[in-house]
């Protein structure tokens, strides 16, 4: 990718939607869901093999818009990634993103992708994201942050494919 066009042009491979956010009680096993809750405990355990496990449990029983004080808990498990907890304390909210199953009668999601969320816990909702190809040395967040100011700043200088008057008599956004 060389030029602004190239940027724009890259179109993503995926996308990651985090934007439906589930109550608890909509959870299924081996399903991939949004849900929303708040940091309750921090736990890291050291494991055979000098491997580690790091797991936060939420509260999430406001996912419903009842407020908390539920018995609605799930867990999140990371493996070998224990800087997730530096990042988390007790009564931090965020969004939780990943593929949940039942384990001892709760809700865990193994490495699931986490959005902090610093005001407005009530109306959150998560982003949809693109998912780009990658090169070496390039991550995804990096990816993400080039196209979306590429798009910004540079998008109008673009030149469009379609005449306007074919764009417009079909009723298609601008580039």
């Amino acid at each position: 990718l060389k030029t602004a066009e190239d940027v724009l042009w890259n179109i993503p491979r995926d996308v990651l939607d985090l934007s439906h956010v589930a109550a608890v009680d909509d959870l299924t096993p081996d399903a991939v869901h949004t849900i929303k809750g708040r940091v309750v405990d921090l736990e890291q355990r050291r494991l055979s093999g000098g491997r580690t496990m790091a797991t936060i449990l939420f509260d999430c029983s406001d996912s419903s818009g009842d407020g908390f004080g539920g018995d609605k808990y799930i867990r999140g498990v990371w493996f070998n990634q224990e800087w997730v907890l530096k990042r988390a304390r007790p009564g931090d909210a965020a969004l939780i993103y990943g593929k949940c199953k039942k384990r001892m009668g709760r809700w865990e999601f193994s490495h699931p992708r986490l959005q902090w969320l610093e005001e407005d816990f009530e109306g959150a909702r998560g982003q949809v994201l693109p998912k780009y190809r990658l090169t070496e040395g390039l991550s995804m967040h990096e990816m993400r942050r080039i196209a979306r100011q590429t798009a910004s700043d540079l998008a109008d200088l673009v030149p469009d494919p379609l005449p306007p008057d074919y764009r417009e008599s079909l009723k298609l956004p601008r580039l």
